[in-house]
């Protein structure tokens, strides 16, 4: 999961966390998920543009990157990427 703010630092950040882990987790297992949360991750952006995401990343739980297998290719995919 991604949060994209302006600032770096975030009061609470810890409980703001443990939180979103605690829903996220909940709502998968509502949804009889087999999806796991790999990691929660904070995008900084203090740039007044169009463009959403910013060049700073905070690893607050977990990883920052899933694993995607693609034919017999394995490949990190983080928050500022994706298969296209």
């Amino acid at each position: 999961m991604g949060i994209v703010t302006n600032e770096s630092e975030i009061p609470g950040r810890k409980k703001l966390t443990d939180r979103l882990y605690s829903y996220i987790q909940q709502f998968l297992y509502k949804e009889n998920s087999k999806a796991d949360v790999v990691g929660i991750l904070q995008n900084v952006n203090r740039k007044n543009t169009k463009v959403v995401l910013g060049e700073k990343e905070v690893t607050w739980y977990g990883r920052h990157f899933v694993k995607e297998k693609s034919v017999n290719l394995i490949f990190r995919l983080g928050f500022l990427h994706s298969f296209k």
